[in-house]
């Protein structure tokens, strides 16, 4: 079937890079749960992926003014924060 082809949790195997989630529990576009299983099937395999989820949140919540005009840049600012945590408890340095 086309559609498990499709599916990233189909591809999961060893070696895949560290991967960090941000998803709102509220997402009608993607279930929260598809990304609830892909994280237990990546952390199964042996890989890094942290989800990290926002009570409430629809799809696409964390995009900032620059994308939508009528947000603000709180929660889009949250998201960099961590992912800047994330990449230094990797080891990985941003641009100082």
């Amino acid at each position: 079937m086309l559609v498990l082809c499709l599916s990233p949790n189909d591809h999961i195997e060893e070696g895949i890079p560290h991967t960090f989630i941000f998803r709102g529990s509220a997402d009608q576009t993607v279930p929260f749960e598809n990304v609830e299983r892909f994280t237990k099937l990546m952390t199964e395999a042996g890989n890094t992926c942290e989800l990290i989820p926002f009570e409430g949140k629809g799809h696409g919540f964390f995009n900032g003014s620059f994308f939508r005009k009528q947000k603000t840049d709180t929660i889009f600012n949250k998201t960099m924060d961590l992912s800047m945590e994330f990449l230094e408890k990797l080891s990985i340095k941003g641009i100082e």
